[in-house]
């Protein structure tokens, strides 16, 4: 199972967001080239880079610009250690070139390829095996627009029918029926793994070590790794103790 550390970015530094509201973040003092060259030094397998923001009419052309220079840097200092994933506000084609012609190895599409599966198509054709579906739910409903809007949709049948469009991997966060979500969602999640025919990287905090026993129970269902977020950040364990414990698991 992967282990992959989150960075979220806004402004061009590291904030900490609330899973069910993204639009809700708070700083974190640590510059993100920091964070990722920490990461990539203690063998994280991955890195997820979220930009914050760029959904909001009050994003500006310095707040862009602060971020792409952070995305620059990561680009130039980390990338030839471990392959690096972007997400937030993807909605274009033209953006997907960008991120990849910048050199990102994956680019995610959240509501973008929800909203318009032809898009999710194109782009899957387009940049084959480079695009990740970015699919997030409440109590298995679909989630789109920074986790504010609650859909009627069913997260398996949209995923199964994105499926079909092309797309070749999903990272699925699942906040249970309320909407707080402090925890990865084990049981929908191993729902969903079990129920489409792509592998899925599982996104949500995991606030103690012990965990990571039930959370290693999801390769045998199609999940190969696991986006972590704040606990890892605030060293509540450290990596190198979340990847000997999904190691150990392996023997």
């Amino acid at each position: 199972m992967w282990i992959i550390p989150s960075i979220y970015i806004q402004d061009g530094k590291c904030v900490h967001v609330s899973y069910g509201d993204k639009t809700s973040s708070s700083p974190f003092e640590i510059d993100p080239l920091d964070l990722a060259k920490k990461w990539a030094d203690l063998g994280a397998d991955r890195l997820h880079i979220v930009q914050l923001g760029l959904n909001a009419s009050t994003q500006n052309a310095t707040s862009l610009s602060k971020n792409n220079e952070v995305l620059s840097k990561l680009i130039e200092e980390v990338s030839h250690y471990l392959p690096l994933q972007i997400a937030g506000g993807i909605k274009t084609m033209a953006s997907i070139e960008s991120y990849l012609d910048m050199g990102f190895d994956f680019v995610v599409v959240g509501s973008a390829g929800v909203k318009d599966p032809h898009f999710m198509n194109d782009a899957c054709s387009a940049f084959n095996g480079q695009v990740i579906l970015g699919l997030d739910a409440r109590d298995g409903k679909v989630v789109t627009d920074s986790w504010s809007k609650v859909t009627k949709f069913d997260a398996v049948t949209i995923a199964q029918r994105l499926t079909d469009e092309g797309i070749d991997s999903i990272i699925y966060t699942d906040m249970g029926p309320d909407g707080n979500m402090t925890e990865v969602n084990l049981e929908a999640t191993l729902n969903f793994a079990k129920a489409v025919d792509v592998p899925v990287l599982a996104c949500g905090d995991v606030g103690q070590l012990s965990r990571f026993h039930e959370i290693k129970t999801l390769v045998d269902h199609g999940v190969d790794g696991i986006i972590l977020g704040k606990s890892l950040d605030l060293g509540v364990y450290s990596l190198q103790e979340a990847i000997d414990i999904v190691d150990s698991l392996d023997d």
